[in-house]
């Protein structure tokens, strides 16, 4: 499922301090299993098993936004090549490990949670209109869903 990937959500919650699953799959290796999320302070994320990039714009303030992370590359894919968009705009990225990336459709999907087994993270808040791609898109369809 690695190469083409992108998702995006509406989310709104106030909540700090803990890792908030938007959608998850693949199984529980490093750089195999992909877990969209807000970090504990706010900003939205992408984590696969030992490495994660993150956006810089905290959505954690009870409002709602818009948020996507897009991964464009279909060969040696890597979290520092993930981009966030927060309310239709391009964000800054800081990745932590550049891990790469191999996701695995063999776990199934899951969506405001993160289950492994022993690790349980679940969204605290509200989602609406979850979506997953296996194609790029444009910075100007971003910010047609994020109107």
């Amino acid at each position: 499922m690695f190469g083409l990937t992108f998702s995006t959500a509406w989310v709104k919650t106030s909540v700090s301090g803990l890792d908030q699953i938007i959608t998850s799959w693949g199984s529980a290796q490093t750089g195999r299993k992909w877990m969209f999320r807000i970090q504990p302070t706010g900003e939205p994320a992408v984590g696969v098993w030992g490495g994660f990039a993150k956006g810089t714009v905290s959505v954690a303030d009870n409002q709602w936004h818009h948020i996507a992370a897009v991964l464009n590359r279909d060969e040696t894919p890597s979290v520092d090549e993930i981009q966030f968009y927060v309310d239709g705009q391009l964000q800054v990225t800081a990745a932590n490990n550049t891990q790469s990336i191999n996701t695995s459709d063999s776990d199934g999907v899951y969506l405001g949670v993160l289950d492994t087994g022993t690790l349980q993270n679940y969204f605290r808040g509200l989602l609406d209109d979850v979506r997953i791609y296996s194609r790029a898109l444009t910075a100007e369809e971003i910010a047609a869903l994020a109107e």
